[in-house]
């Protein structure tokens, strides 16, 4: 779906939960003078959090995979595999965790895979200064189904890092979200038609921590109605201060929803149909689930997939490497084809 297509539907209620890969998007959106441009404000947040060792995703994550990941990883996983990395996120994300990992495995084959354009650049950009002989870059929303990126015989690893799969889509809820997490996980791990799953989650089920942590983060979580306004898409009814950024936690369902509050009416014209935001309506842009490692484990072995290693620590991040069982031993839970193999057109980022 389109940026355009997404914001309508968000801002016209036809769906919930599904505009989180375009805040990671390059745009000419300001607010309060500065740019609010995805890369810009998401580098900014990385940069805030690196500094700050207190109970935070980047340290926590970073920390596991230097002193322990990167070092025992090879006992599990053949020297050479390619690597499959969902979501790199920025350069200095995918070199301080993902290019370790590769390192440790003597590997020199690497596709990366982002909706972000900008941060899928600025890695192949680097390749030569990374050592990686083969960088393959595919702009692409890795949890829609049927993404295959990997698909001749050859093992490979698939990383997801960053807790990202706690991103996935959905309503806000109270119970588990088992269907929904089977199925994000049988998505990702279908990214190759064999191998391994190496996957970081957020365990944390204190509701103010979680809460105070993201809140910190507002701009970056807004930024997209500055780009509404950058492109004209919108108006001069709209408003931008209108609009501030709120949590809803849902302690039964371990669910951090992020919402755009409405704080005063708003009626503005979007790509010339009108569109009415009344005072106090929430707007859910993302989720960022957190998992308690029971059923986490539950919800993998539904998918189909082996849990082979868990490392932890005193942090509430752990990194889970789970091989994949052979498709006669998985669990078909929604009725579609759960494993189709398809390459997607891949976007030329070097010129």
């Amino acid at each position: 779906m389109s940026f355009f297509q997404d914001l309508r539907d968000l801002l016209t209620l036809e769906r919930v939960s599904h505009v989180g890969p375009h805040q990671y998007e390059a745009h000419s959106g300001q607010h309060d003078g500065h740019s609010t441009s995805g890369p810009v404000m998401w580098a900014r947040t990385e940069s805030s959090e690196l500094v700050n060792p207190d109970g935070n995703i980047f340290n926590a994550e970073e920390n596991l995979i230097e002193t322990r990941v990167r070092k025992e990883l090879p006992a599990y996983i053949p020297e050479g595999v390619r690597v499959v990395e969902l979501g790199p996120g920025t350069f200095t994300a995918f070199n301080k965790k993902t290019l370790l990992i590769i390192h440790a495995l003597k590997s020199t084959t690497c596709t990366i895979v982002d909706k972000s354009h900008a941060f899928l650049k600025s890695i192949y950009d680097s390749k030569a200064l990374l050592g990686i002989e083969n960088l393959e870059q595919v702009e692409d929303d890795f949890f829609q189904p049927s993404r295959c990126y990997h698909d001749n015989d050859d093992e490979a690893l698939v990383t997801l890092l960053g807790s990202t799969l706690g991103n996935m889509l959905g309503p806000l809820r109270d119970k588990l979200p088992e269907a929904a997490l089977v199925n994000a996980l049988q998505n990702v791990a279908n990214a190759t038609r064999k191998g391994w799953l190496l996957v970081s989650i957020d365990t944390d089920q204190n509701g103010e921590r979680v809460q105070a942590y993201y809140k910190k983060q507002e701009e970056f979580q807004l930024n997209i109605f500055d780009r509404l306004i950058a492109a004209g898409l919108v108006d001069k009814r709209f408003k931008r201060e209108a609009i501030e950024y709120d949590t809803e936690w849902r302690s039964s369902s371990g669910q951090l929803g992020h919402m755009a509050v409405i704080k005063r009416k708003l009626k503005f014209a979007l790509a010339g149909m009108e569109v009415v935001l009344r005072k106090g309506q929430r707007l859910h842009l993302k989720n960022s689930f957190k998992f308690k490692p029971e059923f986490f484990e539950k919800c993998c072995n539904l998918a189909g997939l082996e849990l082979v290693k868990v490392w932890s620590d005193d942090s509430t991040t752990q990194i889970w490497l789970l091989k994949k069982k052979p498709l006669s031993a998985q669990l078909i839970v929604e009725q579609r084809p759960r494993y189709q193999p398809q390459r997607e057109l891949r976007t030329a980022l070097a010129a």
